[in-house]
């Protein structure tokens, strides 16, 4: 994902794509995740080991990006990454649920293990940050642009989908079912206090993450960054990311749950509003490096959250309850705002030449996450421990 997604508005708006339809490009990823991962759950909780389904996802992921590599026209783009999305959105519950299924403690070897997911987008962004310079001793190089991110997806897409067949087993649990529908146990969750309020924050913060990616490319070039340095600059992100994953445990131990998801939150706020000011440049570049608090604080404690609240039989539908609310239902309404904000704020200079006011642009996402950081603090109540399952991972500190 990391290979095409941060790059892959700058392609469309060189083929002339509107900011709308650019938003909605990206949106599919969203709307597929407010479908797709119920059906990979099912399957994962009642049909078929979790790994097989990811095979046969990522492979077909690979066929569809190579063609959207090709594809020039807005309608064929739509369909194709769509049923990109459509495939590909469902692994990433389902890797959520294999790793938390294996590991003996969630608390400790989480970050450690979440950190490798993190480091390939640092590795893919160098590699095309290298590629897309130029170089003369590079061969092909000469003709590399911004569409060579969809084929590199196409490519790593292939690799992965053989890696998912040497993952740990991890077929559907048996033992004593609710429902045949996993959906249905995964929706009782809504019932606990902390997961509604916990669930409904995550909601609204998933809205800014389309100003991050793709939004954050066009920031940054309008910023004076050229087209080779925006990825390996983003990636600095990523760098702060493993960092904050590999003390995750220690944060847990010495902060506690809530004040480590409040860190969060406070870390979007920042981030938003110093775009919004529009520099200084040094403030921008450290602002990139609050994404490892952003991302691992929020989404990725969120994910442990709701594993830790689920029943066994329903964690792969559990993680897919989350994913809906964020990359599902979140990111889908943050793709459309942005691009409606980027078209709303463009302005025509006497020159015709045309700039996007990106002052507006991010002070509302900032002022949103303000208000959620505001939610969170007083409504969320640290949740009693649940009463323990078969050979369970300790508990969240809180």
């Amino acid at each position: 994902m990391g290979s095409w997604v941060p790059l892959l508005q700058l392609h469309l708006q060189d083929l002339h794509f509107s900011g709308t339809q650019i938003g909605s490009l990206y949106a599919t990823l969203a709307i597929a995740s407010i479908i797709a991962p119920w059906l990979g759950g099912q399957l994962a909780d009642r049909i078929m080991p979790a790994q097989r389904v990811m095979f046969i996802s990522h492979l077909c992921g690979a066929v569809l990006l190579w063609y959207a590599a090709a594809a020039t026209r807005y309608e064929t783009i739509l369909i194709l990454l769509f049923l990109n999305a459509m495939v590909y959105m469902p692994t990433l519950a389902l890797s959520n649920m294999i790793v938390f299924r294996h590991l003996a403690d969630r608390n400790r070897e989480y970050g450690r293990v979440r950190l490798w997911g993190t480091a390939s987008w640092i590795i893919v962004a160098a590699a095309l940050g290298i590629w897309l310079s130029k170089p003369s001793w590079l061969p092909g190089a000469a003709s590399a642009g911004t569409v060579d991110s969809l084929r590199l997806g196409a490519i790593v897409s292939v690799i992965l989908a053989f890696f998912c067949l040497v993952l740990p087993a991890t077929p559907p649990e048996n033992g004593t079912r609710r429902s045949n529908l996993a959906a249905l146990g995964a929706l009782r969750m809504l019932r606990d206090r902390s997961c509604a309020v916990l669930l409904l924050v995550s909601f609204f913060l998933a809205m800014g993450m389309p100003f991050v990616y793709p939004f954050g490319g066009l920031f940054l070039r309008s910023q004076g960054v050229s087209d080779a340095g925006i990825s390996p600059l983003m990636s600095i992100g990523q760098v702060g990311e493993i960092i904050v994953f590999l003390l995750l445990a220690f944060s847990l131990r010495h902060l506690g749950f809530k004040i480590m998801f409040l860190i969060g939150i406070a870390c979007w706020a920042i981030r938003f509003g110093i775009w919004s000011i529009g520099g200084p440049w040094p403030l921008i570049v450290a602002s990139i490096t609050l994404n490892g608090f952003c991302y691992a604080f929020v989404f990725g404690l969120g994910q442990m959250f709701v594993d830790q609240r689920s029943d066994p039989d329903t964690r792969a539908s559990a993680q897919a309850l989350h994913q809906v609310m964020t990359f599902g239902v979140g990111m889908w309404l943050g793709n459309m705002i942005g691009g409606a904000a980027l078209d709303f704020f463009q302005h025509k200079l006497p020159d015709g030449t045309i700039i996007t006011d990106f002052t507006q642009v991010y002070y509302w996402p900032a002022l949103g996450a303000a208000v959620c950081f505001v939610i969170f603090a007083l409504f969320f109540k640290t949740p009693t421990p649940r009463e323990a399952r078969p050979a369970p991972p300790p508990d969240l500190p809180m």
